[in-house]
């Protein structure tokens, strides 16, 4: 009997250890020694009392979960070091828990280079320092709850973080909120990031730092109370970096995305979808030798939605908007210079090339598109400036509206006008072998065609006539086809590049596709049996049978009196 009760209680003691280890299992927490114990053990933890710690903490557990439970954990001067896999969360139900600590701190918590932290809820807060600082390698899942921090970035990181769901917030005057290191990728998906300062939002410092925005909200709202022109920025690209945008939003006072034009060099930026709004500048980029590709979304400045000053700029699509105010250039050298406008073009005191290609979009403003040298550039800066709004070779064609008196203007520049809509007259830019027509109350902008008569000159059916030697798309087109005697016209047939008939109108006229045409006329011999000139041909005729007869009845006469007269001896 003693045997087999040793037996069954040898049993359950083994049995303890794998129940404690169950996901269901919660092991309370309530001295700094019992959390110090179970840093390098997996499990699900819960705080049942307020700890502070006394000295930097590392958990290095894989699987490691903590419920902050309403509770706060201080760090202190210390800092939390975060170099397994571990998840936060908070699951009162007034949302309570935070990690706090004190300004003594160097950083709230970290991520080690092979440490993995997902935070689901609760508040993390760095008074005076960093929240959260992640080194090269590791990982931050931001899938809810509060980061946030009062004089510094409350984000560092050189590694990767995934926000989809948490608040990102500082309320340094002069620190971003986001602080992107070398080879650092932020992802947003959902959630808010969101500067209270007279700074960026979200920065990209160093080399190699990226941005990615599927979703969600950047905000950098602050106004500067001496200089309204002055304020929270959303996005700021130095050095080679890299942004991405397919949706969400970007609102700000200043400028909604920002490069440097003395330390960008080699930043890009992609938008393909969402909505960047600012007060003043929807996006400014100056960087020397970077590249700006745009094919959506929506670009809004209160006083212009993008102006470009160095490097490259190509649009494909979107919208952007700036004000309706009267279009205007100052002499700016450090940030913009044109106002009231959608596009402004202006060469920085850099003197880099500037290459613009506009394929496609909708630009709307008193002025859309403007191209000055207010800094009095010299000769040889401004002819590295390009311009080319449209392109022959594509169905796409940017659309531009004005509020004001003027569509485009271009200071330095003519001949770039390939394809488009426009309010205004734009022949002073019109490129070459191109002209304007109307079109839906506006200016319309295409290609010349060649008009190409396939009848020859020397044509016995007749000969074909066009009324202009090359055509505009959408243009009237008269085709003057003349019969030669016995012939007239059956059909005229008109065919552009692809060899699809062109609907003739009115018997001799079509309007012009957008491509070379061919005319084709066929010239029938007329039928006398259908045609008004059958009474002169039964007439000849007649004339020629009568002449016959009487031929054929003379010469009968004839030889009949000389029969008569043969008989008669004469």
């Amino acid at each position: 009997m003693k045997i087999k009760i040793f037996f069954a209680t040898l049993l359950a003691s083994l049995l303890i250890p794998f129940a404690s280890a169950s996901a269901d299992d919660v092991t309370s927490i309530t001295t700094l020694s019992e959390f110090i114990s179970y840093k390098a053990t997996p499990g699900n933890y819960r705080l049942d009392a307020d700890i502070s710690l006394i000295d930097n903490t590392s958990i290095t557990a894989s699987g490691y979960t903590l419920d902050l439970n309403g509770h706060t954990l201080n760090v202190g001067a210390k800092t939390l070091l975060a170099n397994g896999v571990i998840t936060i969360k908070d699951t009162s139900a007034e949302q309570s828990g935070k990690i706090t600590g004190t300004s003594a701190s160097p950083r709230i918590i970290q991520v080690g280079g092979s440490g993995v932290i997902t935070l689901e809820s609760g508040t993390f807060e760095g008074p005076d320092t960093y929240t959260l600082w992640l080194i090269a390698g590791a990982q931050a899942n931001l899938n809810g709850g509060t980061v946030t921090s009062s004089e510094v970035p409350a984000i560092v990181n050189i590694g990767t973080v995934t926000v989809d769901g948490a608040t990102v917030y500082s309320s340094a005057l002069d620190w971003p909120t986001y602080y992107g290191q070398s080879s650092s990728t932020l992802t947003l998906n959902s959630g808010t990031i969101e500067s209270a300062g007279d700074y960026f939002a979200v920065l990209l410092s160093k080399p190699g730092s990226k941005f990615i925005m599927n979703g969600g909200l950047v905000r950098a709202k602050y106004i500067h109370p001496t200089n309204p022109g002055r304020g929270g920025v959303g996005l700021g690209l130095f050095k080679d970096t890299e942004f991405i945008m397919n949706g969400g939003k970007i609102e700000s006072h200043a400028q909604g995305i920002a490069a440097n034009g003395s330390q960008s060099d080699n930043a890009k930026i992609t938008i393909n979808g969402g909505e960047i709004v600012s007060d003043t500048v929807g996006i400014y980029a100056p960087q020397r030798y970077g590249e700006t590709t745009i094919t959506g979304g929506t670009i809004t400045g209160g006083d212009t939605a993008l102006e470009i000053r160095a490097g490259k700029l190509n649009i494909s699509g979107g919208v952007f908007t700036g004000g309706n105010g009267q279009y205007y250039v100052d002499p700016n050298d450090n940030g913009s210079a044109g106002h009231n406008v959608a596009i402004s073009i202006v060469q920085h005191t850099t003197k880099q090339p500037i290459e613009v290609n506009i394929t496609g979009g909708t630009f709307s403003a008193n002025l859309p598109l403007i191209e000055a040298n207010p800094l009095n550039n010299p000769e040889e800066a401004i002819e590295k400036i390009s311009i080319k709004l449209g392109d022959d070779a594509s169905s796409n064609r940017p659309v531009f509206n004005s509020t004001g008196t003027k569509t485009v203007v271009s200071e330095d520049k003519t001949n770039f006008i390939y394809s488009g809509l426009y309010t205004h007259n734009v022949t002073d830019y019109v490129a070459t072998d191109h002209g304007e027509i109307a079109e839906n109350s506006m200016e319309a902008v295409y290609p010349y065609h060649e008009v190409k008569n396939e009848i020859p000159a020397d044509f016995p059916g007749g000969t074909v006539d066009v009324d202009v030697a090359r055509t505009l798309r959408g243009s009237l087109v008269t085709v003057k086809a003349t019969p030669a005697p016995g012939y007239y016209v059956d059909e005229i047939i008109v065919t552009d590049a692809n060899g699809n008939r062109i609907p003739i109108i009115n018997g001799n006229q079509f309007y012009a596709p957008n491509s070379d045409v061919d005319i084709h006329v066929v010239f029938a011999v007329k039928n006398p049996a259908t045609t008004d000139d059958h009474i002169d041909y039964f007439v000849f005729m007649g004339i020629c049978v009568a002449a016959f007869i009487c031929s054929v009845s003379s010469l009968l006469l004839s030889k009949k009196m000389a029969t008569i007269a043969s008989r008669r001896g004469e």
